[in-house]
């Protein structure tokens, strides 16, 4: 039926018609086997429908007239039938119309099926939950819709249409235009008196735990990964890489020492994540950049194994990794596809219900983001101490996304009996709803949308004690602008809580490089993670009076750390932001910036006593 473009849903259909025109069952199989109507026609008469076969004088086989398809299909003494099939059909779109609705209904968790003019963005979709919509659609009536067509005007209605259903019984299919909405309201918030903070409080708070990321990440299995972890984790991206970049024209194995590496033709968005991949190459030392001829082959052999087996050996090595590796291989092993075009990155990783259960896993369960989560939870706890309970702290999270954050916070918090509310936002009302529906034991808890980059809503505004935000504002174009709207929803004593990685790992850049957000900014970062005086700066920019940071010993405690803005100018006294290493205080300064590059020294401090004594002397180098 290839020829005829009849579909598998179209052909159940049309083998459904048959079986009743001609009261005989008719078996798939068959039907799947038949290329063109002629054919279907011949098979229809070798099964006795219809018209007889005519004989040819010469021929004991006989082959059906193009006439007889008339004949055979259309009766003239049926002539009901056209009236049954019409039935039929109405019937059929019914049920289709109903399992769309109960679709709808189900991707946006609606409390009733949708009516006709319902607003699709006003019930919650979005884009994220597009997609979603889109793969079921898909899955379910073999139709795949254009969501370029899908804005903020269109009605389930238009749905229905760009499906290609039947709209004739559409009223009394779905049940009328009175219709229990549930799109997102922001709830308001209670008006009840503000427990009062001091500001001084809140910065000895976070200098008690600033320094317990390292003690914090032992406990979760986070200790040693660049030792240990990484080597593999880095094996792995080269791989990945390697295998696009073969898929895409440039053989590394094929190519000679000396020999240039072959230009690579990818979608103009994706050009700065290529630009990444080269890097990762030649960090790995398989290619070197010649400014005169681009990047060359060096001697080094590729000699790496394919990238599904290396992904089954980290993952039994280092199970407690697994969901970050698993993550890495949905967008890793279509690296290429994507870098065309043939692949939609967002439809990869958002429109399957089992990819973004492993996105969320990451978030929940990697050890490097538990670590982050729990310094943090250390840390609101001790600022914000239970007290009078009639008095509440009132806390906002900013690009909550998939609720890791916000499970194990309000968790710790509720544990401490703090009195607290906790709005938890997100710029995709999709994911609002999502963790809404997880979280419905906390009677603390407050939902809405909200977009950092603009300015502040009059609800919002002068509202919050604390601000948290984990892996959100690296997302924005405008670092200091996010910022400073943020601080607009602080009190005067609050303070902003930033979880930001501020040593990158390459395997981000093979899965959210291939999203538009990580390319957003325009501040003057070359690269969406950025180094901890870029936070600093950015901070107080938007007008933050103090910032200090997490720091430790280990390498791992300068992957990622807690960065605190304070709303209200440090006291008397040293504030310097001095960190440790070695056991010794020392401060990272920027002293020069050059092409947008910042160039920074670590200044040491001799410890309290020390004055007047003399050190061993080590040489610097020869």
């Amino acid at each position: 039926m290839d020829d005829l473009e009849i579909d598998s849903l179209m052909m159940m259909e049309v083998i459904s018609d048959l079986s009743v025109r001609f009261s005989i069952e008719l078996p798939i199989k068959d039907i799947e086997q038949l290329n063109d109507l002629d054919s279907l026609v011949c098979y229809l008469l070798n099964r006795g429908c219809g018209t007889r076969r005519r004989s040819d004088a010469s021929s004991d086989t006989s082959t059906p007239d193009m006439s007889q398809h008339t004949s055979l299909l259309t009766d003239d003494s049926d002539t009901s039938y056209s009236t049954k099939r019409s039935e039929h059909a109405d019937h059929h779109d019914d049920d289709q119309l109903r399992h769309l609705a109960s679709l709808v209904q189900d991707v946006l968790d609606l409390r009733s099926a949708p009516s006709g003019e319902a607003n699709l963005a006003d019930m919650g979709l979005d884009s994220l939950q597009a997609i979603e919509l889109n793969g079921e659609i898909e899955k379910q009536f073999c139709v795949s819709i254009d969501l370029q067509k899908l804005d903020e005007t269109s009605s389930f209605q238009d749905l229905v249409r760009m499906t290609g259903l039947s709209q004739t019984h559409f009223q009394s299919t779905i049940g009328g235009s009175d219709m229990g909405t549930c799109s997102l309201v922001e709830e308001q918030l209670p008006e009840d008196q503000f427990q009062q903070i001091s500001a001084s409080h809140l910065r000895e708070s976070f200098d008690q735990v600033r320094c317990d990321f390292d003690k914090v990440s032992t406990q979760e299995g986070f200790a040693n990964f660049w030792r240990t972890v990484h080597p593999s984790q880095n094996r792995l991206v080269l791989s990945y890489t390697a295998k696009a970049f073969r898929e895409l024209g440039a053989d590394l194995t094929c190519i000679s020492f000396g020999q240039a590496v072959p230009k690579i033709s990818v979608l103009e968005k994706h050009k700065p994540l290529l630009d990444r991949m080269h890097a990762i190459l030649a960090d790995g030392g398989y290619i070197e950049d010649q400014e005169s001829i681009g990047y060359i082959r060096t001697c080094k052999a590729f000699e790496l194994d394919d990238p599904q087996t290396l992904l089954k050996g980290i993952i039994s090595d280092f199970p407690i990794h697994a969901s970050e590796h698993a993550l890495l291989d949905v967008t890793g092993s279509r690296l290429a596809e994507c870098l065309k075009g043939k692949v939609d990155p967002l439809t990869l990783l958002f429109a399957n219900k089992k990819v973004r259960q492993i996105v969320a896993d990451v978030y929940d369960l990697a050890p490097m983001c538990r670590s982050a989560t729990r310094l943090l939870a250390k840390f609101m706890a001790k600022a914000f101490p239970p007290s009078d309970k009639a008095k509440t702290f009132h806390f906002l999270e900013v690009g909550g996304g998939t609720g890791g954050t916000t499970r194990l916070l309000v968790k710790y918090l509720t544990d401490c009996e703090i009195n607290f509310t906790y709005t938890f936002t997100d710029l995709s009302s999709a994911l609002v709803e999502s963790v809404k529906g997880g979280l419905e034991e906390y009677d603390c808890m407050r939902y809405a949308t909200l977009d950092v980059e603009k300015e502040a809503r009059t609800e919002h505004t002068n509202k919050y004690h604390a601000i948290v935000s984990t892996n959100c504002i690296h997302a924005t174009r405008n670092a200091t602008v996010s910022l400073a709207n943020l601080r607009k929803m602080l009190v005067a004593d609050g303070v902003i809580a930033l979880v930001e990685f501020t040593h990158g790992l390459y395997w981000f850049d093979l899965v959210y490089g291939l999203l538009d957000g990580w390319w957003l900014f325009t501040d003057g970062r070359r690269h969406a993670l950025a180094n901890t005086p870029f936070w600093d700066r950015s901070l107080i920019d938007a007008g933050y009076s103090n910032v200090n940071w997490s720091d430790g010993d280990t390498p791992e405690s300068r992957t990622l750390r807690l960065i605190c803005g304070f709303n209200t100018p440090a006291g008397s006294g040293n504030n310097m932001n001095l960190s440790k290493r070695g056991g010794v205080d020392f401060e990272t300064l920027t002293w020069k910036n050059v092409d947008g590059l910042d160039l920074c020294a670590d200044i040491y401090y001799p410890s309290p006593g020390s004055e007047g004594t003399v050190g061993v002397k080590r040489p610097i180098g020869k």
